[in-house]
């Protein structure tokens, strides 16, 4: 048994060794005859409230990067948009724990809105698809969802039950 062991192993070794040329010969062609085409980038607006059950407004910023290191040049302690928004490009925004999905397009200044009820605790995934004649691009955006509103809600109700409840017996 063991001398098989030892054949295959030899065998194995050998194929292994003959197929690395190839292997790099193909890495490199594919890496020499790369085309740089421009990148779509896709950001969210983080300052939009997230509540659990209510509805959310998700805005995004659909831009088209011409292979800069970055959209945003910081000029006098402020940040500057050096790229270009991507106009009248088709959107469709899935919110993939419900299979849910919008479609939407975005307007002369790369702004697409729309709106879901969130509906998943404590994260909503939503996967953004953009469709243009530049390209294709697939992003995912996890947005945190807050509890704290039904908290409340819940408390102040059953504070203004007991209240309702205390009223009512003191005027017996």
């Amino acid at each position: 048994m063991a001398p098989i062991q030892d054949a295959v192993k030899l065998v194995i070794t050998v194929l292994l060794v003959a197929l690395i040329p190839f292997l790099t010969m193909n890495i490199v062609y594919a890496e020499e005859y790369m085309i740089q085409q421009p990148e779509i980038q896709v950001y969210y607006d983080s300052t939009q409230p997230s509540y659990y059950l209510f509805d959310y407004k998700l805005r995004l910023l659909i831009l088209l990067n011409d292979g800069r290191d970055s959209c945003w040049e910081r000029i006098n302690n402020t940040m500057k948009l050096v790229c270009k928004p991507l106009k009248n490009a088709s959107v469709k925004i899935i919110y993939d724990e419900v299979k849910e999905y919008r479609d939407v397009a975005t307007d002369e200044n790369g702004v697409a809105e729309t709106s879901f009820k969130l509906i998943t605790y404590p994260i909503a995934t939503f996967k953004v698809q953009v469709y243009s004649s530049e390209g294709y691009s697939e992003t995912t955006i996890r947005v945190g969802t807050k509890i704290w509103t039904i908290v409340a809600l819940t408390s102040f109700s059953l504070m203004m039950g007991y209240l309702v409840l205390v009223v009512r017996r003191c005027l017996w």
